[in-house]
This record gives structure tokens, C-alpha cells and sequence, in this order.
């Protein structure tokens, strides 16, 4: 009898023990702490095409993990290639007409200087009567109608280059349209929805996937106007997930609103005061990220901030 009652007393005294590190984790939490739910979210991209198209491949699936800048998907890039083909033509063709104009215009301004040349000449002999008015008239009819000659031959380089530059622009949007018919993933995570099969004409701006981002974890929160003000940028946090309640999830705050929200412009009351709210988020390192792999978005927990500075962090949270 007294062996159970020692054990009793044992198991009593245990427990008291376990109550009191309760109890003063929750006075501690009081005093410096404050805690409020919320579920792990992570930044989505609906990643889309950019041009329409035959889809050709599809080399992901879902739950696959990718890395940024990975190849999702491609499209038929043949027309592309037959369009390119055409343009890096256009382009010779355009370039073609450029030395051809150029060389007349060479050629329109030697004929012109000889004609000036000559023009000087005669006036010169005209002054010493050794030729006659006519031969003056046909030299200074010359040197002046090759100006307009030259003016059209620099005219027509100028339009012959033109030419090249909408030639090589149309060409290099379509290398851009080529490197887009690779459709990458814009940053590292994994494949949460395919959303198209190889065969389906997908038209401009349709989404092809939907990508979880495995870096930009974070917790929302609503942080009451009072300790909204004890919180910043930076501060250290912890996150207590559901599924690991015994365990800290070290974590940052990473966004603190600058208003409340969903609230009335004016605020007549004390009451109404304390009721507002600013949204906030607890933010995971990415290499706490990959070392906790468990994580994932959707997840409940409990988001822990420290309002007092002095406040020791324990080293488990209280369950």
C-alpha cells in the first residue's frame, strides 16, 4: 500500500511539475509572446506561353520538383523555323540593296564632283572666249541636275537600310518567339497542377502549369494594433506546426502592413480601436526549407512573435 502510494505521489508530483512548466510558459507567453493560427502559403505562379502553338512535350508531371529556369514544356517550333528561314533571306535581300545603293551612290557622286570639275573648267575657258555660251550652259546644267542625282541615290541608301533594319527586327523577334516556345519555369518548386497534354493548340497567355514555389514559405498572420507596434522587419519568430507541435520551426517576419485592414476609415471608439488588425508574415529560410522537407503549403500551425526583446525563446514550445 505504501509502494502505491509513493508511486502516486511520484506520478502527482510529475505531473505538478509538468503543470507548473505550463503555466509558466503560458505566463511567460503572456508576459513577452504572442501566438496566433494560421497555415503555411507559398508564392504560385500560373506559368503560361507567351505565343500560341501546337504543344509538342510536356517532360513534367505533377509533384515533380524543378529548378529555375528548367524546360516544362515545348511547342512545335517548326513554323518558326520555316518563318526564320525566310526572314535570315529578307535580310541577305535587304543587305543586297544596301551595297547596290551604296554603289550607286558612289558613282552618282563621282559623276557629280567630275561634272563640277568641268563646270570651272569651261568658266574658265568662257572668260577667255575659247568656248562658246551653249557649251557653258550644257556644263552648268550638269553640275547642277547631279546634285538631285546624289539626293536620290543617298535617299534610296537610306531607304535600302530601312529596309535591313525591319528585315533584322522581325528576324529577331522571331529568335525571341523560338527561345519562348521552351516554356521554363521561372523559379525553383514543385508541379502542383498540368494543366495541358501534348497535341492541344494552346492559345497566347494560356496557363500550362501551376508552380509552388519551394523558397517563399511563409505563415499569414493578423496582428492586433498592439503588438502590431512591437513588431518589425526581421525579427526573429518561431512557427509551431500542427503536424510536429513539439518542435520549432525557426523563422523570420518578413512583411508588416503599413494600414489595417477591414476596418472603417474613422474610428470613433476605444473598443473599435482594439479590434483592428494588420496583416503580417512569418517567412522560412529557404535552407531551414530544405533541411524541415516536411513542410508543405496548406499546412496549420501556430505562428509565435516575441514582443519583449528580453524574452527568452524555450527551447521546445509548450504542447
Amino acid at each position: 500500500m505504501k509502494a502505491k502510494l509513493g508511486v502516486a505521489v511520484v506520478v502527482l508530483a510529475v505531473a505538478g511539475g509538468g503543470f507548473l512548466l505550463w503555466q509558466h510558459w503560458q505566463q511567460q507567453g503572456e508576459r513577452g509572446f504572442f501566438h496566433t493560427n494560421g497555415r503555411l502559403e507559398a508564392t504560385q505562379s500560373r506559368v503560361a506561353t507567351r505565343i500560341p502553338g501546337l504543344l509538342a512535350t510536356v517532360k513534367v508531371k505533377e509533384g515533380d520538383r524543378v529548378a529555375a529556369g528548367q524546360v516544362l514544356a515545348e511547342l512545335d517550333s517548326q513554323p518558326l523555323q520555316a518563318e526564320i528561314v525566310r526572314a535570315d533571306a529578307a535580310i541577305a535581300q535587304a543587305n543586297d540593296q544596301v551595297r547596290l545603293a551604296e554603289a550607286q551612290l558612289v558613282q552618282a557622286e563621282t559623276e557629280c564632283n567630275y561634272a563640277r570639275s568641268q563646270l570651272s573648267r569651261v568658266q574658265s575657258l568662257s572668260k577667255q572666249s575659247f568656248v562658246s555660251k551653249d557649251q557653258l550652259d550644257s556644263a552648268r546644267t550638269r553640275a547642277t541636275s547631279c546634285g538631285s542625282v546624289v539626293n536620290a541615290a543617298s535617299a534610296a541608301v537610306a531607304a535600302a537600310q530601312s529596309a535591313g533594319k525591319v528585315a533584322q527586327a522581325g528576324r529577331d523577334r522571331l529568335s525571341v518567339d523560338l527561345a519562348d516556345s521552351s516554356i521554363r519555369a521561372p523559379f525553383s518548386g514543385y508541379i502542383l497542377y498540368r494543366l495541358a497534354e501534348p497535341g492541344e493548340m494552346i492559345a497566347a497567355g494560356s496557363p500550362l502549369f501551376t508552380l509552388v514555389s519551394d523558397s517563399d514559405v511563409y505563415l499569414t498572420v493578423f496582428l492586433p494594433a498592439d503588438v502590431a507596434g512591437k513588431v518589425a522587419l526581421g525579427d526573429e519568430a518561431r512557427l509551431q506546426m500542427d503536424a510536429r507541435a513539439e518542435e520549432w520551426v525557426p523563422a523570420k517576419v518578413t512583411f508588416v502592413a503599413a494600414e489595417a485592414e477591414f476596418t472603417p476609415k474613422s474610428v470613433e471608439t476605444a473598443s473599435e480601436r482594439s479590434n483592428l488588425v494588420f496583416r503580417a508574415r512569418i517567412g522560412i529560410n529557404a535552407a531551414v526549407l530544405a533541411e524541415q522537407g516536411w513542410l508543405k503549403s496548406g499546412m496549420p500551425g501556430l505562428g509565435w512573435l516575441r514582443t519583449d526583446a528580453s524574452a527568452a525563446w524555450p527551447e521546445t514550445p509548450a504542447r
